[in-house]
């Protein structure tokens, strides 16, 4: 597209080609066939035409006495027939009206919004060929034949130029005026039925736009060679179904020449060749037709020509293309192709369907931001804020249904509309950089650059590099670095800069400072994670298919052969950081220790059972669900690294007679008898190999009865989970490979590793809590 008409349809160049309007083509005045040539004028695809069927053998009305408004019959034709009730009756589909007169044979309406859409096409063409209605050479011609005359337009200004001839226009339908010139007439007629008019009657036949109707244009040449006078001229004016373009900047595949493709499918079913004027002067000169000529035109699509005459016709046809396209493709589609109404809802966005996106996009922004809005202010609340005081979080709940979904509908569309802005292109460059996010998030993080901005007020840069150097001790950090560092921060909303030079914080810095679970979040990500990331595909090609939790990107990126777990607590500092955030992740949306209590039947277990929380970590869920079910004990199991004097966690104490923190390893086999064993966030962390071990580990403590109870995810099939969701879980089936070559699993595939790890167990359920992003899985030992 040219650069200097982004908002038209097509390139600066790009045009329709249609076919030859075969302009004069005369019969020759001796009977015999000679050497034929199809006049034609190439003209650009307007609409997708109309189909008939030429099965039928009743006639084309061909008596000569006129009827009232301008119609005709003949009783003698088993095709024509008066104006009565049936020929005006109609057929209605899909809030579209068609002809019932041999119903079927014309694809296409016949309302009101199709015959302004014909009558516009006739502007256009009028404008392309310069006012002239036709390019045959006529002398005072006496009668003139218009097949699929329409609403009669052309017949009635040929009427008007030629008053001395006989027009007589035929279609299928009778939507031409009450009100004609003396001299025009119309008869409702199939003109592919066996056609009655007198042999060598008729001075001239025009034929336009039945490209898509006419399903056998040899036998309707032939009729139309024997009822011309010799010398008589016949021309076809056809749209060519495809898109052009002179200079290359309307690529294949474009919207709308898909469109014209499905449509020459959907007609084919109806033996019908959208592109048979390519064939027109061919069948023309095999039809015994001489002095043929050939005139091709170009029509743009939009208003990008220079030249006024050709800005009108590139109106017209953007505007008739568009117009076209669901009325159009109603019965071809639906009859032909199988379609639905829900599909044939998009045909209308067809041609513009990624401009028509955005429009929808932004409207749906709009109201969704409305629902968020009108209720914040209804609740008198402040929405979630950068600014330095600003609220961290929504003040919505998932209690706040309508708003909370439109919280989640609008992060997703206004991500959709981001992405298109960008654009596939630059947004693939953007794409493949935004690992400097974390480069700059890290160094915020490594340097402790948040903890030397003050709470309030600002800083210079001079002064922030001096503090900062004393902070990290007396490390030589440039003021270059530190500030190119900060100023992409501020980029991602981190930190701001009120005036050259001096630095403040922003709601996201001061997070940073003050929340420590999120800031322990950050450099797990940022530090912890992000070579082991850029460590994955080594791995994937080192150990190809792996399932070991010792061949990861971990692995590589420390240079040490340890499994994940068992690495992060050799160091203590490490140990903490780890244990820290997660307490950032598991107090996200959808991961809520309230989600936990309120998401599986606790008070359903036995009076005082007994629960042991495997890989508890300090024990805070089982603190949670403690709270709320008193009647409940719980043994908080995890390996020796978390229970050092340096990492164990501390029992609330109204709480230490019900939860105790214990050591055992879920890989042996498991020392404890209990009603239920509980695993949370613990098998997206493991291999099948490995998940296989940890269940086959309870068999020694397990009574018929015990249940198994995972709260775990559960990825989504494509494209059925809102974008937060869908996000989230893919970004977690990737961080499990990074770390342990594990993965996250569908509904089925925890189905299968319980039936694999015995047979004994028996699957009950598994299910997502409302307002939840975890899932609920739990299966029973049913054995003795």
């Amino acid at each position: 597209m040219d650069k200097d008409k982004p908002g038209d349809t097509s390139g600066k160049h790009g045009h329709d080609e249609t076919s030859p309007v075969a302009t004069p083509t005369k019969k020759p005045r001796t009977a015999s066939p000679a050497e034929a040539a199809a006049a034609s004028t190439r003209l650009e695809p307007l609409q997708a035409p109309l189909v008939t069927d030429p099965t039928s053998d009743t006639g084309i009305e061909a008596d000569d006495t006129a009827s009232d408004g301008g119609y005709e019959s003949d009783l003698a034709s088993r095709a024509s027939t008066s104006v009565c009730s049936a020929v005006r009756d109609y057929e209605f589909e899909n809030n579209r009206r068609y002809h019932r007169f041999q119903e079927g044979r014309y694809q296409f309406p016949n309302d009101e919004p199709e015959q302004e859409r014909e009558d516009m096409k006739h502007a256009m063409v009028l404008h392309l060929c310069q006012g002239k209605l036709h390019f045959a050479p006529l002398e005072n011609p006496q009668n003139v034949l218009d097949i699929g005359t329409g609403t009669g337009i052309w017949a009635i200004d040929m009427g008007d130029e030629y008053p001395g001839a006989e027009i007589t226009g035929i279609d299928l339908s009778p939507i031409q005026p009450q009100w004609v010139p003396p001299n025009v007439r119309f008869i409702v007629d199939d003109a592919e039925a066996e056609w009655v008019i007198p042999e060598a009657s008729l001075d001239y036949i025009h034929i336009r736009h039945m490209t898509s109707s006419i399903r056998d244009w040899p036998l309707l040449l032939s009729r139309a060679y024997k009822a011309l006078k010799p010398g008589g001229w016949i021309e076809l004016q056809e749209l060519q179904f495809q898109v052009k373009c002179d200079d290359g900047t309307v690529r294949e595949g474009n919207k709308v020449q898909d469109f014209f493709e499905t449509m020459k499918r959907a007609l084919e079913n109806f033996n019908v060749d959208l592109l048979a004027m390519r064939h027109n002067k061919k069948n023309i000169t095999d039809g015994g037709f001489v002095d043929v000529d050939e005139i091709p035109f170009k029509i743009p699509i939009g208003t990008w020509p220079k030249d006024i005459n050709m800005k009108k016709c590139g109106l017209y046809n953007r505007s008739m293309i568009h117009d076209a396209l669901y009325g159009v493709a109603v019965r071809p589609f639906t009859r032909g192709l199988g379609w639905t109404i829900e599909e044939l809802e998009l045909i209308p966005t067809m041609a513009s369907r990624s401009v028509q996106r955005m429009t929808t996009l932004s409207e749906e922004i709009s109201a969704k931001t409305k629902i968020i809005t009108d209720h914040l202010t209804a609740k008198g609340l402040d929405a979630a804020s950068f600014d330095v005081n600003g609220l961290v979080e929504f003040p919505i709940s998932q209690d706040d249904e309508e708003p909370y979904k439109a919280r989640l509908d609008l992060i997703a569309l206004t991500k959709e509309l981001h992405d298109i802005a960008l654009g596939p292109k630059e947004g693939l460059r953007y794409l493949a950089w935004d690992c400097v996010n974390t480069l700059s998030l890290q160094s915020i993080w490594e340097f402790k650059i948040a903890d030397v901005v003050p709470l309030d007020g600002i800083i210079s840069y001079e002064d922030l590099t001096a503090k900062v150097r004393e902070m990290n001790n007396g490390l030589n950090i440039s003021l270059l670095d530190l500030r190119r560092l900060i100023r992409h921060a501020m980029t991602n909303n981190i930190f701001i800069e009120p005036r050259k030079g001096f630095v403040a914080h922003s709601r996201t810095s001061q997070l940073i400072r003050e929340d420590a679970p999120l800031r322990n979040w950050v450099g797990f990500m940022c530090n912890d994670l992000w070579q082991p990331v850029t460590n994955v595909i080594p791995a994937m090609k080192k150990w190809p298919a792996s399932e070991e939790s010792t061949e990861t990107g971990v692995n590589l990126a420390y240079k040490q052969d340890l499994p994940w777990f068992d690495y992060i607590q050799q160091d203590a500092v490490f140990s903490r950081r780890y244990n820290l955030a997660m307490q950032a992740h598991g107090s996200g949306e959808g991961y809520s220790m309230q989600s936990v209590i309120e998401g599986y039947p606790w008070g359903k277990l036995p009076q005082d059972a007994t629960v042991v929380d495997m890989g508890g970590n300090q024990g805070y869920i089982s603190f949670a669900i403690a709270e709320s079910f008193p009647n409940l004990t719980f043994i908080v199991q995890d390996t020796p690294g978390m229970r050092t004097p340096e990492t164990i966690g501390k029992v609330p104490e109204h709480l230490q007679s019900r939860v105790e923190l214990t050591t055992h390893d879920f890989f042996t086999p498991q020392p404890v008898v209990a009603d239920a064993y509980f695993f949370r966030m613990i098998f997206h962390g493991f291999s099948d190999k490995y998940c296989l071990q940890i269940i086959r580990a309870l068999i020694p403590s397990l009574r018929k009865g015990a249940k198994v109870i995972i709260n775990d995810g559960a990825l989504p099939e494509p494209g059925t989970a809102g974008y937060i969701e869908e996000k989230t879980m893919r970004t977690l089936d990737l961080f499990m490979q990074v770390t342990v070559n594990a993965r996250e699993r569908e509904p089925d595939d925890w189905r299968q590793l319980f039936a694999r790890a015995d047979d004994r167990f028996k699957f009950n359920d598994i299910w997502r809590p409302e307002k939840s992003r975890m899932w609920f899985i739990e299966a029973e030992w049913a054995g003795e």
